[in-house]
């Protein structure tokens, strides 16, 4: 069961940094297409997203063996 709650926690984490990702490049896009600035640090921020969960997908696994 504990698993599953963790499982749901890490999609909703994951759900989160998508959204606040979105949050920050939509606005500048919208404004000023031609600055890459915000698509590097959506980029980034998604980058450490999906470590962070690599990570607590590893450690689930771990604590299973």
């Amino acid at each position: 069961m504990s698993r599953i709650l963790f499982g749901l926690l890490l999609t909703l984490v994951g759900l989160l940094y998508f959204w606040l990702a979105y949050q920050s490049v939509v606005p500048k896009i919208m404004s000023d297409g031609s600055d890459w600035v915000p698509y590097l640090g959506a980029f980034l921020f998604l980058a450490a997203g999906v470590g962070a969960a690599y990570a607590g997908i590893n450690l689930v696994r771990a604590k299973r063996r």
